[in-house]
């Protein structure tokens, strides 16, 4: 369990150049922060995490519903912070209570830390968490242009089901590498190397953590790579369709 004010993974997470970074708790001290961070985001990112824009800020119902159920065991919220101890993402695990050992994740980074493999690194911290809580696999609703939040799923293990929630958005189930996910269907494994933006759910008011970056954000170097892993996810699992 992630108990309030506790560093998780502290000096295990590292971003691309090699700095490390961390995880903590979110907390209801950070909800001042959590709205001027969503504020910052530019339109695009604001309308892949939430499905509009806050062009007059963001409102309380929103706010309420990011901070309020968050209670450690059955709504995790992390915040990664950067080397220097700054909050620049915030991501989720809400556990399916229909469907034990599940839970969605969503994850989000700052516009200035997209292409530096914060997202990637948060992602990695949810992942371990899932584990920890025992929760074998994820689900996630991602913009379908959104390769870099593809990536970084596909990153966490295996890849299991596809569907199309809505137009352009892709309903994603990720079986977490360790987990027990061989009941016999045909999977998609791909490997790590992806780079981050953001992904989420499609619920929560609309609210959703996918985002899809600029080309130069999506992609950083190496951009081959990443475009390759992003290419994999989209090509295979429209063939699963």
């Amino acid at each position: 369990m992630v108990h309030s004010g506790e560093v998780v993974d502290e000096g295990a997470l590292r971003l691309r150049d090699g700095r490390p970074c961390s995880v903590r708790p979110l907390v209801n001290a950070d909800r001042g922060a959590l709205r001027a961070g969503i504020e910052r985001q530019s339109p695009e990112s604001q309308y892949r995490r939430f499905f509009t824009t806050f062009a007059h800020g963001v409102p309380e119902k929103i706010m309420d519903g990011l901070i309020d159920p968050v209670d450690g065991v059955n709504h995790i919220a992390l915040v990664l912070l950067g080397p220097d101890g700054s909050a620049i993402g915030v991501g989720r695990l809400v556990c399916n209570r229909h469907v034990p050992g599940s839970a969605e994740i969503s994850f989000a980074v700052d516009d200035d830390w997209h292409g530096t493999g914060a997202g990637a690194a948060l992602g990695l911290a949810l992942a371990r968490e899932a584990r920890r809580q025992g929760i074998d696999y994820l689900t996630a609703s991602v913009r379908v242009n959104n390769d870099a939040a593809l990536a970084v799923l596909a990153s966490l293990g295996v890849v299991r089901s596809r569907r199309v929630a809505e137009p352009g958005v892709y309903d994603l189930e990720v079986f977490i590498d360790g987990g027990d996910h061989d009941d016999g269907r045909a999977a998609v494994r791909l490997g790590a190397g992806a780079d981050e933006e953001q992904a989420g759910q499609a619920n929560d008011g609309k609210a959703n953590d996918g985002a899809e970056p600029p080309d130069e954000e999506a992609h950083p170097g190496p951009i081959g790579l990443a475009e390759a892993v992003a290419d994999k996810v989209s090509n295979t699992l429209t063939r699963k369709k």
